[in-house]
C-alpha cells in the first residue's frame, strides 16, 4: 500500500477513537501494524489494547472457542495467558493446535512476546512446536522478534533445515518492505497518544463521582432516580452506558441501538460481577444487570480466597442460573450482603439449595433438580428458613417429590409449586387460590402416576382441583381419577 494508506488507517483510528468506539480504533491501529511494522504503532496498540482489557478475566485458547473463531482483537491478548500456560506445561500437540488456529488470525505484534518466551523454553526444542513457531513468525514478520530468531538459529542442536529457515526468515524480515512512519504519521500517533492520555485523566478525575453514583445504584436498586443521574453524569463524560440507560428507560426504545451498545461494551459493563459469570447470557434491565448465568464448576472456584467474594455490583442481580452445576458452598456464597437483590435462583442444584435456609436468604422463587427423594429428602424442611420463598418449580421431577413438598412445612404457604414428568404429566399447586391443585395427564398410560399424584398432592390444600388429559380418556380411567380425587372439596375436568 501507498503511504497514504497508512495515514488513513491511523486517521480512522484516531477518528474512532474520538467517537469512543476504540475496538475500532484498536483495529486501525493493528493493520496500521501490518503496514508499517512500527513498533511506535506496536506501543499505541498495547496502551489500548491494555484500557480495553482492564479487568477482564482470562479467554479460553481452544482452537474451536467462540472466541477464537470471532478474532476481535481485543480478545487476543485475553488468551495469551491460556497460550502461554500449554507452552510452559510440555502440551505439544495442544500447543501446536493453538498456534495453528492463530494462524487465521490477522497477524498481530502482541503475539510476539509470548512466542519470544516460548523460544526460552524447552518445548520449543521439538520439532513440531518449532515448525509452527518457524510458521507463525513468518506470518507476522515482526522486526522485534529478530533478536530471538539469530538466538534460536544458533542454538546447538539445530537441524540443517530449521538453520536455513531461520536464516531465511531473518533476510524476509529484514527486507522486507513496508510503508515508512514519516512526519505525517508520527504526527497522527501523537495525536492518538495524546487523546488517550486526556481520556484517561479525564476518567480520573470524573472517577469519584461515577463511583459515588455507581455505588447508590447498587445500594438501592429500586431507585430510578439514582440511575437516571447516573445516566447523565455518563452521557456528560461521552461513556456509551450512559445512553445505554436511557434507551432501556425510554417508553419506545431503539431495539436496534440497544443490540449494537450490548454487541460492542455488554462484557465490559459485567467486568464488576467478576469471573465466575458467562457473559453472554446477561440480561440487563435499566441499564445493569439482572440476570446472569454462573460458570462455575469446581468446587474451589466458590471457595475465598481463591475465588473473589462478590463484589457491589452484584446488587442490581435478581435472578441467577447455576445450571444444574456449583458446589454445596454456593449457598454461602450467594449470603453475602452484595447479594441483596436476589429473588429468582434458577436450575439449583439440591446440593445448593438444601443449604439456603441455614442463611434466611430473600430468595422467592426457586428452580430445583427433581428426584429429591434420595439426594436431599429434608430439603422442604430446609428450605423453610427462606422467610420469602413462595413459589418452587422442578422441571425434571417424579411423583416422590410432589410428596416431599406437600407434607413440608412450606406446602401451604407457597404460592406455587410446579413439576413436571416428562412426558407423562404436569402439576400445579397455588394453596392460596380456590383451585388449589391442577394436573395434565400428557400420556394416557400413565394415568395411574397421575392418581397418585392427585392423592400426594392433597397436602398443598383440598379446596379445589383441576384434571385435565391431552387425550380422551374411557370411562373407567375417569372414574379411577374421580376416586383418587376424593379429598378435594371441588373437582374440576378441563
Amino acid at each position: 500500500m501507498p503511504e497514504s494508506s497508512l495515514h488513513g488507517l491511523l486517521e480512522q483510528a484516531l477518528a474512532a477513537f474520538e467517537q469512543r468506539d476504540e475496538e475500532e480504533a484498536l483495529r486501525s491501529l493493528l493493520e496500521a501494524w501490518r503496514e508499517s511494522r512500527s513498533e511506535l504503532i506496536v506501543t499505541l496498540v498495547n496502551a489500548l489494547s491494555d484500557r480495553l482489557i482492564a479487568g477482564m478475566p482470562p479467554l479460553s485458547c481452544r482452537p474451536f472457542a467462540p472466541e477464537m473463531q470471532s478474532h476481535r482483537p481485543s480478545d487476543l491478548p485475553r488468551m495469551l495467558a491460556g497460550f502461554e500456560e500449554t507452552a510452559s506445561a510440555g502440551l505439544v500437540d495442544p500447543l501446536c493446535r493453538q498456534m495453528e488456529a492463530f494462524l487465521n488470525w490477522p497477524a498481530d505484534p502482541r503475539l510476539t512476546f509470548a512466542l519470544e518466551s516460548m523460544t526460552r523454553m524447552n518445548i520449543s526444542a521439538n520439532w513440531k512446536v518449532l515448525d509452527q513457531l518457524v510458521a507463525l513468525l513468518v506470518y507476522l514478520r515482526d522486526p522485534r522478534s529478530l533478536e530471538s530468531l539469530r538466538r534460536l538459529s544458533k542454538r546447538r542442536g539445530m537441524a540443517d533445515r530449521h538453520v536455513q529457515q531461520f536464516a531465511g526468515i531473518i533476510d524476509l524480515i529484514t527486507r522486507q518492505e513496508v510503508s515508512p512512519v514519516d512526519a505525517e504519521a508520527l504526527a497522527l500517533c501523537a495525536a492518538l497518544e495524546e487523546a488517550r492520555i486526556s481520556r484517561a485523566k479525564s476518567e480520573a478525575r470524573s472517577a469519584p463521582i461515577r463511583e459515588a453514583l455507581l455505588a447508590r445504584v447498587y445500594s438501592h436498586p429500586d431507585d430510578d432516580n439514582a440511575r437516571l443521574v447516573l445516566a447523565d453524569h455518563l452521557l456528560e463524560q461521552g461513556d456509551a452506558r450512559g445512553e445505554f440507560i436511557m434507551l432501556q428507560y425510554a417508553s419506545q426504545p431503539d431495539k436496534a441501538r440497544i443490540r449494537e451498545l450490548l454487541g460492542k461494551y455488554s462484557e465490559a459493563w459485567q467486568v464488576s460481577l467478576g469471573p465466575l459469570v458467562a457473559t453472554e447470557d446477561t440480561r440487563f434491565e435499566r441499564g445493569f444487570p439482572v440476570a446472569v448465568r454462573m460458570n462455575v464448576e469446581r468446587r474451589s472456584e466458590l471457595l475465598y480466597p481463591l475465588s473473589p467474594l462478590p463484589g457491589p455490583a452484584w446488587g442490581t442481580v435478581r435472578e441467577i442460573d447455576w445450571k444444574w452445576s456449583g458446589p454445596p458452598e454456593a449457598a454461602a456464597w450467594l449470603a453475602h450482603p452484595h447479594v441483596h437483590a436476589l429473588h429468582h435462583l434458577r436450575r439449583t442444584r439440591a446440593a445448593i439449595a438444601r443449604r439456603l435456609g441455614a442463611h434466611g436468604l430473600g430468595v422467592q422463587r426457586l428452580e430445583l433438580q427433581g428426584r429429591l427423594a434420595v439426594e436431599a429428602p429434608e430439603i422442604f424442611t430446609a428450605l423453610s428458613g427462606l422467610p420469602r420463598l413462595t413459589w418452587v418449580d422442578i422441571p425434571n421431577g417424579d411423583l416422590r417429590d410432589v410428596e416431599l413438598c406437600a407434607n413440608s412445612p412450606i406446602a401451604r404457604r407457597l404460592e406455587r409449586f410446579t413439576l413436571s414428568v416428562l412426558r407423562k404429566w404436569t402439576l400445579r399447586a397455588t394453596p392460596l387460590e380456590p383451585v388449589t391443585v391442577s394436573l395434565a395427564l400428557l400420556e394416557r398410560e400413565h394415568f395411574g402416576q397421575l392418581a397418585a399424584a392427585i392423592r400426594a398432592a392433597v397436602g398443598f390444600g383440598s379446596r379445589g382441583l383441576r384434571i385435565a388429559s391431552r387425550t380422551e380418556l374411557d370411562a373407567g380411567e375417569r372414574q379411577f381419577l374421580q376416586n383418587a380425587a376424593a379429598a378435594y372439596e371441588r373437582v374440576e375436568w378441563a
